[in-house]
């Protein structure tokens, strides 16, 4: 892994940029509707915790659920095809 330096410094500028974005931004527009935000935040990571949780129970039953040849990768791609394609977004 001869890139590992170069990943990490890509990295932490990135995250640096992203600060400094943030904080212009929220002087400039009065506040970016950081409660609305976090929430979405907390939504995301109970979510993602849930779907964790099925995906390691699910794997604990007949093996580590990441093989190439298991079946939740095609429910995940089904899944995942269906929400990048928006199939149940409601009309805006």
């Amino acid at each position: 892994m001869p890139h590992g330096g170069l990943a990490l410094a890509n990295s932490l500028a990135t995250g640096l940029e992203s600060i400094a974005l943030i904080l212009l931004m929220r002087k400039r527009l009065n506040g970016l509707g950081g409660g609305y935000i976090w929430k979405g935040v907390a939504v995301s990571a109970l979510v993602t915790l849930l779907m964790g949780a099925v995906v390691l129970g699910w794997g604990g039953a007949d093996g580590w659920p990441l093989e190439p040849d298991h079946p939740l990768w095609r429910v995940g791609a089904g899944c995942g095809g269906l929400w990048w394609t928006d199939v149940g977004a409601e009309d805006a």
